[in-house]
């Protein structure tokens, strides 16, 4: 099945635990969730970047070849946007490292959060910034929206396996208590071995 044939409340909830998962994940964790979610859309396409010691990732904590498209991510604790002056920093050193560090590959730049709630306007000023100094490239965000169009892109056996599975209206009201007991325990065991940052 994909997701053309979800139902209207697997999709509500599947997009409340995507929200859920953005709003948790920060730093590393925020970085290999999109990653793993890329790969998963875009396969071979995709490359996954990570520092080699002392070399760095160079600015570019993900890389679409076909596009040219350099991904660098902010994984605010908890989808805090009141860091404003680190996110601005932020974003122009790590464009700056890759502006210096890999020009031949970058078409596009692209700043990828967690900020759920929506960015600062001062981040929208800074990327219209980048963009009136390098008008041969691309600029962009991607945020919450970004990850919900490549989300539903996905076939449901691949969203099941980012953000688990959920039941359908037909399923919930065809539940036997046995079954019902069985996915409170299910849910109960997962939500234990949830690793919080």
């Amino acid at each position: 099945p994909n997701a053309a044939s979800m139902t209207p409340e697997q999709r509500y909830w599947w997009r409340v635990s995507l929200e859920l998962k953005l709003r948790r994940a920060s730093g590393d964790a925020f970085q290999e969730f999109f990653s793993v979610l890329m790969g998963k859309a875009h396969g071979t396409d995709y490359v996954r970047v990570r520092p080699f010691g002392a070399l760095g990732d160079k600015g570019c904590d993900g890389y679409q070849t076909s596009s040219g498209k350099v991904f660098q991510c902010y994984g605010a604790l908890n989808g805090d946007g009141g860091k404003v002056a680190y996110l601005i920093g932020k974003m122009d050193t790590d464009y700056a490292k890759a502006l210096a560090a890999i020009p031949e590959i970058m078409k596009e730049w692209h700043m990828v959060h967690n900020l759920v709630d929506g960015l600062p306007i001062e981040a929208i000023q800074k990327l219209n910034e980048l963009k009136q100094a390098n008008s041969g490239l691309q600029f962009g965000f991607l945020g919450f929206e970004g990850f919900e169009q490549v989300m539903f892109s996905l076939p449901e056996l691949e969203i099941e396996a980012l953000l688990g599975v959920v039941a359908t209206s037909q399923e919930c009201q065809s539940l036997q208590i046995t079954e019902l007991r069985d996915l409170v325990s299910n849910v109960a065991a997962t939500a234990e071995a949830v690793d919080f940052d």
